[in-house]
């Protein structure tokens, strides 16, 4: 054998060894990423995992605050509400506290603190929760009326649950496109009572059409097409749904109509406080609001009673008891929360991104009024697994 032909096996021998390393090394770092992003995958799951039970914690801490506000509620009476709502409404700050906020304790405080967060067993994360009244809002839900009610004329004065929330909602929907500058851009060629009749007709049962002559007719020509839902809402984004809720409109109905509440029946110590009292009676001037305010914040924020608001609207405003007269007072409102909406969000943050779990929760205080429990979503033990 020749010394170039032995030069030639070499460098064959060089090249195949080269190309095996090369193969090799490709494998290996395919193995590596492989094995990096599952590793990723996996803690993105078990921080998934922490972020839902920390919003768990958030869930468990406001019904505790719902609890012990139904109690000292059942306690000691309505005339106590300006120190019982301090009870749900005080804001929970995001907890664990961050080690910023911490630093700026004393160090007795931030030991206290370190000791209490270590009995916790929280490592990672932070929760936080809001409790909001749903009983100043609007129940959309309410509106569900059967086959032989006739349609309901939204203008005269509410006989019952159905007209009053229908009389609210149709003077709020006319308030917002009085406000618009230019309301068929911003929400459709379409009257405010027509969208009342829509949303009746999409949580009455049956066929028969409050706002048109085919309930169906306008949801099969969208696409997907789809059916009116005639059972009730169970969230409110379903509102979305319903023929003529234009996105703007959605916006602005969102802050003050719920899904949620039990009597439907309106707070007055949070319609005074929030502005709702101009929705109930669009006739209230801002002079005529101004005073309400100032006799309310005058009894130390809550009326105590409905009696004590049917009172002073007799002797001051005696054209709102035409339009709500004093004896339907105690149908339409009531004084102190019962239903509230309770929202918990926990969180993790890795490497300048967030994961987040949030978890809401209806809550009606006492037993339930009106209509019948949801399956599936009421039951205690469902709740406790969610």
């Amino acid at each position: 054998m020749g010394k170039h032909q032995l030069k030639n096996q070499r460098g064959a021998a060089l090249l195949t060894v080269l190309v095996a390393l090369m193969l090799i090394s490709l494998m290996t770092l395919e193995l590596q990423y492989t094995s990096l992003v599952e590793r990723k995958l996996a803690y993105n799951d078990l921080n998934q995992i922490q972020t839902h039970y920390l919003a768990k914690s958030g869930v468990h801490l406001g019904l505790l605050r719902l609890i012990l506000y139904g109690k000292a509620k059942n306690t000691y009476g309505p005339e106590y509400n300006r120190y019982l709502n301090a009870i749900w409404s005080l804001p929970f700050p995001p907890y664990p506290p961050e080690a910023a906020a911490l630093s700026k304790l004393s160090l007795q405080e931030k030991s206290s603190q370190e000791e209490m967060i270590k009995e916790t067993r929280v490592s990672n994360g932070q929760f936080s929760y809001s409790l909001t009244s749903e009983s100043s809002k609007l129940n959309l839900n309410l509106l569900a009326a059967t086959a032989d009610t006739l349609p309901p004329n939204f203008r005269e004065r509410p006989k019952d649950l159905i007209s009053y929330i229908g009389f609210n909602l149709l003077s709020r929907i006319e308030n917002i496109f009085r406000e618009s500058e230019s309301p068929d851009e911003e929400f459709g060629n379409i009257k405010a009572e027509e969208v009342v009749y829509n949303i009746m007709d999409w949580v009455s049962p049956g066929n028969t059409s409050f706002g048109s002559s085919n309930k169906d007719s306008w949801y099969e020509q969208q696409v997907p097409p789809y059916k009116a839902k005639r059972a009730r809402f169970f969230t409110l984004d379903e509102l979305k749904l319903v023929k003529g809720m234009s996105p703007a409109l959605y916006q602005k109905l969102r802050p003050i109509v719920t899904v949620f509440s039990e009597d439907g029946k309106t707070d007055l110590d949070v319609a005074t406080s929030n502005g709702m009292l101009k929705q109930l009676y669009p006739d209230f001037t801002d002079r005529d609001l101004e005073e309400i305010r100032r006799t309310f914040q005058e009894r130390g924020q809550t009326w105590g009673s409905v009696k004590t608001f049917t009172d002073f609207m007799q002797q001051r405003f005696a054209r709102f008891n035409d339009r709500f007269p004093a004896a339907s007072h105690k149908d339409f409102f009531t004084v102190g929360s019962e239903s509230f909406l309770l929202k918990s969000q926990g969180i993790i943050k890795k490497s300048g991104t967030a994961i987040r779990s949030d978890i809401s929760v209806a809550v009606v205080l006492g037993r339930p009024t009106v209509g019948t429990p949801v399956p599936n979503l009421t039951d205690p033990v469902q709740c406790e697994q969610t």
